[in-house]
């Protein structure tokens, strides 16, 4: 969505780094064969750049504590990671988003 000024609008970018972010951690639960709910419990948007053009959204695993969550996961059946998404244009960056993410499987 553009705002009146035709650059992106700062809540619709916020939610695309929202969702980028879940989305990368619900699919790679998935192939850990992990079914969990995956939640937002904080996020924060850093506005560094006009958004005036085509964009893209990335986020990668934190290779860091991505172990350690999957292992809360596997011994507690909830844990929590935290995600950088960034949005660019043209390779430059103009939004940073930081979400921590909240995981729990649940039991039958």
């Amino acid at each position: 969505m553009r705002r009146h000024r035709g650059t992106g609008f700062g809540g619709s970018l916020a939610t695309l780094g929202i969702v980028c972010g879940w989305a990368l951690v619900h699919t790679a639960l998935l192939e850990e064969n992990i079914t969990a709910q995956v939640a937002i419990r904080d996020s924060r948007c850093d506005f560094r750049k006009a958004v005036e053009a085509d964009f893209t959204a990335t986020s990668e695993l934190p290779e860091a504590t991505w172990p350690r969550f999957l292992d809360s996961l596997r011994r507690h059946r909830r844990g929590a990671i935290e995600i950088d998404t960034v949005i660019s244009v043209s390779g430059r960056e103009c939004v940073r988003h930081h979400g921590r993410y909240a995981a729990l499987i649940e039991t039958l």
